[in-house]
Protein backbone atom coordinates (compact mmCIF):
# COMPACT_ATOMS: atom_id res chain seq x y z
CA UNK A 1 0.00 0.00 0.00
CA UNK A 2 1.18 3.51 -0.81
CA UNK A 3 2.69 5.05 2.35
CA UNK A 4 1.23 8.49 1.62
CA UNK A 5 -2.29 7.02 1.59
CA UNK A 6 -1.66 5.37 4.98
CA UNK A 7 -0.36 8.69 6.31
CA UNK A 8 -3.33 10.71 5.13
CA UNK A 9 -5.88 8.21 6.45
CA UNK A 10 -4.29 7.65 9.86
CA UNK A 11 -7.06 8.17 12.47
CA UNK A 12 -9.32 9.52 9.76
CA UNK A 13 -7.43 12.57 8.59
CA UNK A 14 -4.05 14.22 8.27
CA UNK A 15 -4.99 16.79 10.93
CA UNK A 16 -5.92 14.12 13.46
CA UNK A 17 -2.62 12.38 12.78
CA UNK A 18 -0.73 15.63 13.46
CA UNK A 19 -2.76 16.31 16.59
CA UNK A 20 -2.28 12.88 18.13
CA UNK A 21 1.24 12.00 17.00
CA UNK A 22 3.24 15.01 15.85
CA UNK A 23 2.14 17.76 18.28
CA UNK A 24 3.00 15.83 21.49
CA UNK A 25 6.42 15.03 20.02
CA UNK A 26 7.04 18.71 19.24
CA UNK A 27 5.94 19.68 22.77
CA UNK A 28 8.32 17.09 24.23
CA UNK A 29 11.19 18.57 22.23
CA UNK A 30 10.27 22.08 23.47
CA UNK A 31 10.22 20.92 27.10
CA UNK A 32 13.53 19.10 26.68
CA UNK A 33 15.08 22.20 25.12
CA UNK A 34 13.89 24.40 27.98
CA UNK A 35 15.21 22.02 30.65
CA UNK A 36 18.57 21.83 28.87
CA UNK A 37 18.72 25.63 28.60
CA UNK A 38 18.04 26.07 32.31
CA UNK A 39 20.56 23.36 33.18
CA UNK A 40 23.21 24.96 30.96
CA UNK A 41 22.68 28.42 32.48
CA UNK A 42 22.74 26.91 35.94
CA UNK A 43 26.21 25.50 35.20
CA UNK A 44 27.22 28.78 33.58
CA UNK A 45 26.21 30.76 36.65
CA UNK A 46 27.85 28.26 38.99
CA UNK A 47 31.08 28.47 36.99
CA UNK A 48 31.37 32.19 37.80
CA UNK A 49 29.51 32.41 41.10
CA UNK A 50 32.75 33.15 42.98
CA UNK A 51 33.68 35.97 40.65
CA UNK A 52 31.27 38.79 41.35
CA UNK A 53 32.60 41.08 38.61
CA UNK A 54 32.05 38.44 35.93
CA UNK A 55 28.52 37.71 37.18
CA UNK A 56 27.49 41.34 37.31
CA UNK A 57 28.83 42.09 33.86
CA UNK A 58 27.32 39.01 32.18
CA UNK A 59 23.95 39.02 30.45
CA UNK A 60 22.59 36.42 32.86
CA UNK A 61 23.39 36.35 36.56
CA UNK A 62 22.00 35.23 39.88
CA UNK A 63 20.21 37.65 42.18
CA UNK A 64 18.78 37.20 45.66
CA UNK A 65 16.16 34.48 45.85
CA UNK A 66 12.56 35.04 46.97
CA UNK A 67 11.54 37.05 48.92
CA UNK A 68 14.70 39.17 48.78
CA UNK A 69 14.44 39.41 44.99
CA UNK A 70 11.19 41.40 45.25
CA UNK A 71 13.05 44.73 45.35
CA UNK A 72 14.87 43.80 42.12
CA UNK A 73 11.55 42.94 40.46
CA UNK A 74 10.06 46.29 41.49
CA UNK A 75 13.09 48.16 40.10
CA UNK A 76 12.83 46.22 36.84
CA UNK A 77 9.14 47.01 36.34
CA UNK A 78 9.52 50.64 37.43
CA UNK A 79 12.06 51.23 34.68
CA UNK A 80 9.85 49.80 31.91
CA UNK A 81 9.10 52.30 29.13
CA UNK A 82 7.11 50.25 26.61
CA UNK A 83 5.77 47.06 28.15
CA UNK A 84 5.70 44.75 31.13
CA UNK A 85 4.64 41.12 31.20
CA UNK A 86 4.10 39.19 34.41
CA UNK A 87 3.67 35.44 34.84
CA UNK A 88 3.20 34.71 38.54
CA UNK A 89 0.99 32.93 41.04
CA UNK A 90 -0.40 36.05 42.72
CA UNK A 91 -0.96 39.72 41.98
CA UNK A 92 -0.42 40.10 45.76
CA UNK A 93 2.96 38.46 45.27
CA UNK A 94 4.93 38.13 48.51
CA UNK A 95 2.09 39.50 50.63
CA UNK A 96 2.86 37.21 53.58
CA UNK A 97 6.64 36.83 53.25
CA UNK A 98 7.42 40.55 52.75
CA UNK A 99 4.14 42.47 53.25
CA UNK A 100 5.65 45.97 53.13
CA UNK A 101 7.57 45.28 49.91
CA UNK A 102 4.53 43.49 48.50
CA UNK A 103 2.53 46.64 49.18
CA UNK A 104 5.03 48.59 47.02
CA UNK A 105 4.65 45.93 44.32
CA UNK A 106 0.85 46.25 44.35
CA UNK A 107 1.07 50.07 44.22
CA UNK A 108 3.38 49.72 41.21
CA UNK A 109 0.91 47.46 39.38
CA UNK A 110 -1.85 49.99 39.92
CA UNK A 111 0.38 52.79 38.69
CA UNK A 112 1.27 50.80 35.57
CA UNK A 113 -2.42 50.14 34.99
CA UNK A 114 -3.06 53.92 34.98
CA UNK A 115 -0.18 54.46 32.55
CA UNK A 116 -1.61 51.76 30.31
CA UNK A 117 -5.05 53.38 30.44
CA UNK A 118 -3.34 56.58 29.28
CA UNK A 119 -1.76 54.67 26.39
CA UNK A 120 1.79 55.03 27.73
CA UNK A 121 2.65 51.35 28.23
CA UNK A 122 1.39 47.84 27.47
CA UNK A 123 0.68 45.70 30.53
CA UNK A 124 -0.04 41.96 30.43
CA UNK A 125 -0.49 40.12 33.74
CA UNK A 126 -1.10 36.36 34.05
CA UNK A 127 -1.78 34.97 37.54
CA UNK A 128 -3.68 32.02 39.03
CA UNK A 129 -7.47 31.88 39.08
CA UNK A 130 -9.28 31.47 42.39
CA UNK A 131 -9.05 27.67 42.43
CA UNK A 132 -5.30 27.59 41.82
CA UNK A 133 -4.76 30.51 44.21
CA UNK A 134 -6.49 28.50 46.93
CA UNK A 135 -4.33 25.47 46.17
CA UNK A 136 -1.15 27.57 46.20
CA UNK A 137 -2.12 29.09 49.57
CA UNK A 138 -2.89 25.65 51.03
CA UNK A 139 0.49 24.34 49.86
CA UNK A 140 2.39 27.36 51.23
CA UNK A 141 0.59 27.35 54.60
CA UNK A 142 0.89 23.64 55.20
CA UNK A 143 -0.27 22.79 58.78
CA UNK A 144 2.78 20.52 59.09
CA UNK A 145 5.11 23.48 58.56
CA UNK A 146 3.30 26.32 60.30
CA UNK A 147 0.72 27.04 62.97
CA UNK A 148 -1.95 29.67 63.41
CA UNK A 149 0.02 30.94 66.44
CA UNK A 150 3.08 31.63 64.24
CA UNK A 151 0.90 33.39 61.68
CA UNK A 152 -0.65 35.60 64.38
CA UNK A 153 2.88 36.65 65.46
CA UNK A 154 4.23 37.18 61.93
CA UNK A 155 5.35 40.37 60.21
CA UNK A 156 2.17 40.09 58.15
CA UNK A 157 0.06 40.30 61.32
CA UNK A 158 1.92 43.47 62.37
CA UNK A 159 1.48 44.87 58.85
CA UNK A 160 -2.29 44.35 58.98
CA UNK A 161 -2.55 45.95 62.39
CA UNK A 162 -0.67 49.03 61.20
CA UNK A 163 -2.20 49.44 57.74
CA UNK A 164 -5.72 48.19 58.43
CA UNK A 165 -6.47 48.86 62.12
CA UNK A 166 -10.12 48.00 61.46
CA UNK A 167 -11.86 45.81 58.85
CA UNK A 168 -9.23 43.33 57.60
CA UNK A 169 -7.31 43.32 60.86
CA UNK A 170 -10.47 42.51 62.86
CA UNK A 171 -11.30 39.72 60.38
CA UNK A 172 -7.75 38.41 60.66
CA UNK A 173 -7.83 38.36 64.48
CA UNK A 174 -10.98 36.22 64.39
CA UNK A 175 -9.27 33.50 62.34
CA UNK A 176 -8.88 30.25 64.29
CA UNK A 177 -7.54 27.69 61.79
CA UNK A 178 -5.07 27.43 58.89
CA UNK A 179 -7.88 26.73 56.36
CA UNK A 180 -9.64 29.89 57.57
CA UNK A 181 -6.41 31.81 57.02
CA UNK A 182 -5.91 30.46 53.47
CA UNK A 183 -9.51 31.48 52.70
CA UNK A 184 -8.71 34.95 54.08
CA UNK A 185 -5.59 35.25 51.92
CA UNK A 186 -7.41 34.00 48.83
CA UNK A 187 -10.03 36.69 49.42
CA UNK A 188 -7.31 39.39 49.58
CA UNK A 189 -5.93 38.17 46.26
CA UNK A 190 -9.36 38.10 44.63
CA UNK A 191 -10.14 41.66 45.77
CA UNK A 192 -6.86 43.03 44.43
CA UNK A 193 -7.25 41.21 41.11
CA UNK A 194 -10.62 42.90 40.73
CA UNK A 195 -8.98 46.29 41.42
CA UNK A 196 -6.60 45.63 38.54
CA UNK A 197 -9.34 44.55 36.14
CA UNK A 198 -10.18 46.72 33.15
CA UNK A 199 -11.81 45.44 29.99
CA UNK A 200 -11.77 48.66 27.95
CA UNK A 201 -8.32 48.45 26.36
CA UNK A 202 -8.37 45.13 24.53
CA UNK A 203 -4.80 43.95 24.08
CA UNK A 204 -3.21 47.09 25.52
CA UNK A 205 -3.99 46.12 29.10
CA UNK A 206 -4.70 42.57 30.25
CA UNK A 207 -5.12 41.13 33.75
CA UNK A 208 -5.81 37.47 33.05
CA UNK A 209 -6.56 34.52 35.33
CA UNK A 210 -5.00 31.21 34.38
CA UNK A 211 -6.25 27.75 35.34
CA UNK A 212 -2.93 25.96 35.59
CA UNK A 213 0.23 25.93 37.69
CA UNK A 214 3.30 27.73 36.37
CA UNK A 215 6.67 25.91 36.35
CA UNK A 216 8.41 29.20 37.17
CA UNK A 217 7.56 32.89 37.52
CA UNK A 218 8.74 35.62 35.18
CA UNK A 219 8.71 39.43 34.96
CA UNK A 220 9.66 40.99 31.61
CA UNK A 221 10.50 44.62 30.88
CA UNK A 222 10.31 45.98 27.31
CA UNK A 223 11.06 42.50 25.87
CA UNK A 224 14.70 43.17 26.71
CA UNK A 225 15.25 42.34 30.37
CA UNK A 226 13.69 39.79 32.72
CA UNK A 227 13.78 38.24 36.16
CA UNK A 228 12.96 34.54 36.44
CA UNK A 229 12.19 32.61 39.62
CA UNK A 230 13.33 29.01 39.17
CA UNK A 231 11.95 26.54 41.73
CA UNK A 232 13.38 23.09 42.42
CA UNK A 233 12.00 20.92 39.55
CA UNK A 234 14.25 22.70 37.05
CA UNK A 235 17.30 22.76 39.25
CA UNK A 236 20.07 20.32 40.06
CA UNK A 237 20.10 20.46 43.86
CA UNK A 238 16.85 19.39 45.48
CA UNK A 239 15.13 21.90 47.67
CA UNK A 240 16.89 24.86 46.04
CA UNK A 241 15.25 27.85 44.45
CA UNK A 242 17.14 30.52 42.57
CA UNK A 243 16.34 33.75 40.85
CA UNK A 244 18.16 35.02 37.78
CA UNK A 245 18.19 38.34 35.95
CA UNK A 246 18.94 38.38 32.26
CA UNK A 247 19.18 40.75 29.31
CA UNK A 248 19.75 37.85 26.93
CA UNK A 249 16.86 38.34 24.50
CA UNK A 250 17.13 34.82 23.07
CA UNK A 251 16.94 33.32 26.55
CA UNK A 252 14.01 35.58 27.48
CA UNK A 253 12.14 34.42 24.37
CA UNK A 254 12.72 30.74 25.20
CA UNK A 255 11.39 31.13 28.73
CA UNK A 256 8.45 33.31 27.63
CA UNK A 257 7.47 31.05 24.72
CA UNK A 258 7.43 28.05 27.04
CA UNK A 259 5.12 29.82 29.50
CA UNK A 260 2.85 30.94 26.66
CA UNK A 261 2.66 27.30 25.56
CA UNK A 262 1.83 26.25 29.14
CA UNK A 263 -1.07 28.71 29.53
CA UNK A 264 -2.46 28.36 26.01
CA UNK A 265 -6.17 27.43 26.19
CA UNK A 266 -6.01 27.84 29.99
CA UNK A 267 -6.78 31.55 30.22
CA UNK A 268 -10.18 32.50 31.60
Amino acid sequence: MNSSIVFLNCNGSFFEFVNYYITPFINLIAIASLVFTIWFHRLYIKRFENTETNIKSSQTHKIDKFPKNMTEVIKLLESAKESIEIYSDLTCWGIYSEPYVSNEYRDLLQMKKIKSLNGEITVHIYTYNEKYTQEAMAAFFNPEDTTIEKIKESTYAKFLEKKYPHSKNVEFKNIKTIPDFTDFMTKQEKEFKEKLDDKTLGEKYENKRIKTDLPYFMWIKDDSEAIIDLPYPYYIEQGKEDSIKTSDKALIKIFKDFLDMQIKDKIE
